[in-house]
């Protein structure tokens, strides 16, 4: 009797070891940091430009998601694309706002952000996409995030930058270079 159960440990722990190894080397491998295979996990998301200034930071494509992060010299300068399965994406917008928020207080705890709703122009079509105004000690910055429906995903393009740069208009550029690359 000892020895079939003493089989069946060494088989369970062989599977569990067995299944951690093969989540860390799919972790791994999931996470992106070469420039050129930014840019290219991005084209798979939306076909456009990062803007000037901005520098492949990451990405991760892994388990049917994918993001890319491009970069300024200073966290308060980001463009970031992500592609989410529907069907994980209404716990994926909840984590993205209340990332958003941590991420401001931590870059300054006074800062103030106005959220509101404008309209642009995707694929010839009216879409709101959300819009903030944060204030900070140092400096004003302008933030869009925009939810784009493709097939079986959602994609989510957002864009924070310092206010005199990141304007309504050059948000709206780049949804018309994701719109002409769909």
């Amino acid at each position: 009797m000892k020895k079939p159960l003493a089989i069946g440990c060494g088989l369970l722990f062989a599977v569990v070891i067995g299944g951690l190894v093969w989540l860390l080397i799919k972790l791994n491998s999931g996470i992106i940091s070469e420039p050129a295979d930014i840019h290219e996990v991005a084209r798979e998301i939306l076909a456009i430009e990062a803007p000037v200034g901005l520098e492949p930071e990451l990405a991760v494509d892994l388990f049917g998601a994918k993001f890319a992060i491009y970069q300024g010299d200073d966290e308060t300068n980001s463009l970031v694309m992500a592609s989410i399965p529907k069907k994980a994406i209404e716990k994926a917008e909840a984590d993205w706002r209340a990332q958003t928020q941590i991420e401001w207080d931590e870059i300054d705890a006074e800062a103030t952000v106005e959220t509101s709703q404008v309209m642009m122009q995707f694929a010839g079509q009216d879409i709101e996409v959300e819009m903030a105004f944060t204030q900070t000690s140092s400096g004003s910055y302008r933030s869009f995030l925009a939810t784009l429906e493709a097939n079986e995903t959602v994609i989510k393009l957002f864009r924070v930058g310092e206010a005199g740069t990141v304007t309504e208009e050059h948000f709206q550029d780049l949804l018309h270079q994701a719109s002409a690359g769909l």
